[in-house]
């Protein structure tokens, strides 16, 4: 059995998971974000989900964080090193939606590494002909 748990700057997180709830509906509910506001730590969510990720050896954890070398990826770097633990940063609504609805018990590293690769595959600059734009309207 696999929680996925979305972890970032400002209430992105929770963003993450209203939009995951719109596109995958109740699956997404069981989604935990932590968000890093003013007055609070990342240490300190970091303390509860290790214990948390303790406390259920047998559920795979697979923990996505916003930037890679900040504060919230850093923090979080210790629940890499559980057995049950998968730390990821970058994490985008492609990534998300593919871990929420991978129907696996546990997801293995390498289709860990397809569905990074496949998220990455969304990351695209989109330009558009703007001369056949202009010849078309008229």
């Amino acid at each position: 059995m696999k929680k996925l748990i979305i972890a970032t700057h400002g209430e992105l997180a929770q963003g993450f998971k209203n939009a995951l709830e719109l596109i995958a509906g109740s699956t997404a509910q069981e989604i935990t974000t932590y968000s890093l506001v003013p007055g609070k730590s990342a240490t300190d969510f970091m303390a509860e989900i290790a214990k948390e990720m303790h406390a259920q050896p047998e559920q795979q954890f697979i923990i996505m964080g916003d930037l890679y070398g900040a504060s919230i990826v850093n923090a979080m770097l210790s629940l890499g090193h559980y057995p049950n633990g998968v730390l990821l940063s970058g994490v985008n609504l492609g990534l998300a939606l593919q871990v929420l609805l991978d129907g696996s018990e546990v997801i293995s590293d390498a289709t860990i590494d397809e569905m990074i690769a496949e998220a990455q595959q969304g990351i695209r600059r989109i330009q558009l002909d703007h001369e056949a734009l202009v010849d078309e309207d008229f």
